[in-house]
């Protein structure tokens, strides 16, 4: 039985944001607490638009377990895991793709009629994904995209 840790990584989440406050431009682009109850894993990925370094995850690592050691929000045992995105990760929401413009991305349709198609991601708006490929534009609704991930 899965169990729900929703209020577990909202506390967490909190906690990261104000770990991160010393650069604007770094973001939470996920947390999760997850895991058996003997082996839970809390996780803090963190994205920045120059790049997130080992450097800069130990960084916040350190200031995040200081202020959880501190207050100790949890009453489960945890390892804290504090990383970058994955080269090839998944664009699951609209901030993925936002963070994903200037990378080399595919496209698979809900519509199996619809060829899937790799190209640049050059735009997301208006709940749209503008992908060049062969120096032609094509724009899809993001409603119609079934899946969509970064090529690396």
């Amino acid at each position: 039985m899965k169990v729900d840790h929703s209020k577990q990584e909202e506390i967490l989440r909190e906690f990261a944001q104000k770990a991160i406050a010393f650069d604007a431009k770094i973001e939470i682009a996920q947390v999760s607490f997850d895991g058996p109850e003997e082996n839970i894993l809390a996780n803090v990925t963190l994205w920045h638009p120059d790049k997130v370094d080992l450097k800069l995850c130990e960084k916040v690592s350190g200031i995040l377990n200081e202020m959880l050691d501190k207050k100790d929000p949890f009453k489960e045992t945890y390892t804290l895991e504090v990383s970058s995105l994955s080269l090839t990760r998944k664009l699951k929401t609209p901030d993925d793709f936002r963070r994903a413009i200037g990378e080399t991305i595919t496209v698979k349709f809900r519509e199996k009629e619809k060829p899937d198609y790799t190209g640049l991601l050059i735009d997301w708006q208006n709940d749209a994904v503008t992908v060049q490929q062969k120096n032609k534009n094509i724009s899809t609704p993001y409603a119609e995209i079934k899946h969509a991930s970064i090529v690396f």
